[in-house]
């Protein structure tokens, strides 16, 4: 029974965490890390394990938009956007953009 309980707990808090890694450059290659919670509001994002931004969103209807520069010698300017459904448990849209162009969608 408790086992149970602890599964389902988990797959609530899966629906509601978002993570992936984006790829960036070409010849200066980078891996971000994009993390965003509904439950604690938390939106951070880091470049090989460093972070870039970090943000708190406590209105769901809030859409934050995260912009930084990624790379030394080569740069990239990279934008998360994250737009939220109308309801809390429905999946937000949020769109990667590396120098003005959508590269990918989750």
């Amino acid at each position: 029974m408790i086992d149970k309980l602890i599964t389902a707990c988990n797959n609530i808090t899966v629906l509601f965490v978002y993570d992936f890694d984006v790829e960036v450059g070409n010849r200066e290659k980078h891996s971000l890390h994009f993390h965003y919670s509904k439950w604690l509001g938390e939106v951070y994002v880091k470049s090989d394990g460093v972070d870039l931004a970090r943000t708190r969103v406590f209105i769901n209807p809030q859409a934050p938009i995260l912009n930084m520069i990624v790379g030394q010698n080569e740069k990239h300017d990279v934008r998360f956007d994250i737009r939220p459904n109308w309801a809390f448990f429905i999946k937000p849209t949020i769109n990667v953009y590396v120098d003005n162009k959508l590269v990918k969608t989750y």
